[in-house]
């Protein structure tokens, strides 16, 4: 989102205008900013705190050319979200694997692939990265053939209808496994 489209949709929600809402979030960085740079906290209810960290200097290695150089100890801006910002993120994805039958439902998907890859390795399909779990299991089905439709069936046979229906993990691992990034 822009800065322009920020302060239209604070602007909407707190019944300001435009220009006083600029004026106001304006302010807002400014006071953040001063604060943190003076070396103190400044709290957000509902979304997080705002502070400084010292990082001392150190030795890196440049990637490209290996040569190694010195960085300077300097203060960085940290950012720590509150519980409640955290939740509302979280909950935009639903957090299959904390329930057990996904967990069982996944190592049973990871040791199929596994033994797949390892026995038949020289044959495992390219998955496209963007692939859906009926893609991948019909270009496992078309490239494996038996062997795909075994691991298939063992999967159904031990992974609730319900699971599934949530997620294929078998697909998911799959794709982990053969799919090009």
């Amino acid at each position: 989102m822009s800065w322009a489209d920020t302060i239209k949709r604070v602007a909407e929600a707190s019944g300001l205008s435009q220009a006083d809402t600029r004026k106001v979030l304006a302010a807002f960085v400014d006071v953040v900013t001063d604060t943190v740079v003076d070396g103190e906290r400044i709290a957000v209810p509902q979304l997080g705190t705002f502070e400084s960290r010292y990082r001392q200097g150190r030795s890196v290695r440049h990637v490209r050319n290996g040569m190694t150089f010195v960085l300077d100890a300097r203060h960085v801006p940290r950012f720590q979200p509150a519980a409640a910002f955290r939740r509302a993120l979280a909950a935009r994805t639903p957090q299959l694997l904390s329930e057990p039958g996904h967990q069982e439902a996944l190592r049973l998907a990871e040791a199929l692939v596994g033994d797949i890859d390892l026995y038949h390795g020289t044959q495992a399909p390219r998955i496209g990265a963007q692939a859906t779990e009926e893609d991948v299991d019909a270009t496992c089905a078309a490239v494996l053939g038996g062997v795909w439709t075994a691991a298939r069936a063992t999967y159904a046979r031990r992974v609730p209808a319900e699971v599934t229906a949530r997620r294929d993990w078998l697909a998911t691992v799959a794709q982990r496994r053969w799919g090009n990034a």
